[in-house]
């Protein structure tokens, strides 16, 4: 069974929730594992570094709190979470453990997995900890969700005649900045498929992402708004 990990950051918890919890209710039933990240409440890489050591635990605890903000609503739509993270083990707040998640994963479930507070310590991007934990998690790929869709020869937000890069291979996903440069090397490493979409586009690629046929994916597709990067 093929399943991904999809990194969810803290911006879709401030404007965007609405499209998160459409795409959840969407793919319920989908072999996906969410990442929580927390960027709308602090972001350790920010400050200075004389701060970090205090700011990157904050920003950690922070994926937790959207973590549990994200079961709340998930519960109101009718479904059943699992929360899990490393650096909590109470109440509502599983320890996380890779070998229980790639079970649940193998069986049906019918639970919605999130997981919190990867980062694991200061220093690391959510890219790099979404890589390393989608692979000891067996993941046949990650993907970072973003409002803006893909990645671009140029920034969307200032340039109007960006364009969609919809397939990269990961020397070139380093020169356009499509994720950390220490996450795409790792991926390469591993041969990990990594994908930069949003999440209506990347609702319609999941059947075939969970199909592991990457290279079956409809240009129409790919090219409205989504990376792969292979």
């Amino acid at each position: 069974m093929n399943f991904g990990l999809i990194k969810i950051s803290g911006s879709y918890f401030k404007e965007h929730i609405h499209e998160l919890l459409s795409f959840i209710k969407s793919n319920h039933n989908q072999n996906i594992i969410f990442m929580v990240g927390g960027g709308n409440i602090m972001r350790g890489r920010s400050v200075k570094s004389d701060k970090r050591l205090f700011k990157d635990r904050i920003g950690i605890m922070s994926t937790l709190i959207n973590g549990i903000d994200l079961a709340d609503k998930i519960s109101d739509l009718g479904f059943d979470s699992y929360i899990a993270s490393p650096i909590c083990n109470e109440d509502i707040i599983n320890k996380y453990n890779p070998i229980k998640i790639r079970q649940l994963m193998q069986n049906s479930h019918n639970k919605i997995i999130i997981c919190g507070g990867l980062g694991w310590c200061g220093n690391v991007s959510t890219d790099t900890a979404m890589v390393i934990r989608g692979l000891e998690l067996s993941c046949n790929w990650v993907c970072k969700a973003s409002t803006v869709g893909g990645v671009f020869d140029k920034d969307p937000s200032s340039n109007v005649g960006a364009k969609l890069l919809h397939s990269l291979d990961y020397e070139q996903a380093i020169k356009y900045d499509a994720y950390d440069k220490s996450a795409i090397l790792i991926a390469q490493e591993n041969n990990l498929p990594l994908i930069v979409a949003n999440l209506t586009n990347l609702s319609k690629m999941l059947p075939m992402l969970n199909n592991n046929n990457l290279n079956d994916i409809d240009n129409k597709i790919m090219n409205k708004n989504s990376t792969i990067i292979k």
